[in-house]
């Protein structure tokens, strides 16, 4: 037994059908792995006022002095309704940020100097401290200068009849006794100097000898 082909006998393409039903979530897939460390940010700059305004007109014509990123605040009095706004310099103009108002102020400008005040009452006498200790001995003084001199002294009582020069005593000029005296004045003499000080007795005996 063959086949015979007749021709295709697939009919025209239907219409679409309903959407079907949404499916359950599926499971959560795993965790990525961590990126690499992104490159430092430039340093950013401090929080400053670079400068306040009387008023927005003021602030928006002055917008070609001030530097992109830089804020300015209005500063006019507290009845005006925009003092205290904050702004942030764009490329080409300012963008409000916040409303300060009730937050502290601005810093003001330093005021003068005031006068000086008048001399306060003196205080109560404080209680005596305690004695201190003895200080450390102090280095011995220079030499004082030399006195003036004493005033002569009274004269002293005399002193006792001191011996005889017996060799003296004898007149060697007396031509009678020249003979007997020259001899007996040199006896004596020795004499004298071999026994020292004589008494005044003995000197009279010894004067017999020589007369």
């Amino acid at each position: 037994m063959s086949w015979e082909y007749v021709g295709r006998i697939k009919g025209d393409t239907g219409d679409t059908g309903p959407v079907g039903a949404t499916g359950s979530v599926g499971a959560t897939g795993a965790t990525g792995a961590t990126g690499a460390t992104g490159a430092t940010g430039a340093t950013g700059n401090p929080f400053t006022i670079y400068k306040t305004y009387a008023s927005i007109s003021a602030m928006e014509a002055d917008a070609s002095n001030v530097p992109e990123g830089m804020f300015v605040a209005i500063s006019s009095t507290v009845e005006d309704p925009d003092n205290a706004k904050l702004y942030l310099k764009g490329e080409n103009s300012f963008s409000f940020i916040t409303d300060m108002s009730g937050a502290t102020g601005l810093k003001g400008d330093t005021g003068a100097k005031g006068d000086t005040g008048n001399t306060g009452a003196t205080g109560a006498t404080g209680d005596k401290g305690d004695t201190g200790d003895t200080g450390a001995k102090g280095d011995t003084g220079d030499t004082g200068a030399k006195g003036d001199t004493g005033d002569t002294g009274a004269t002293g009582a005399t002193g006792a009849t001191g011996p005889v020069n017996l060799a003296s005593s004898l007149d060697t000029t007396d031509n009678t006794n020249a003979i007997k005296n020259a001899p007996v004045a040199t006896a004596i003499q020795n004499l004298q100097n071999s026994i020292g000080a004589i008494t005044s007795a003995q000197t009279s005996n010894l004067n017999l000898l020589g007369s």
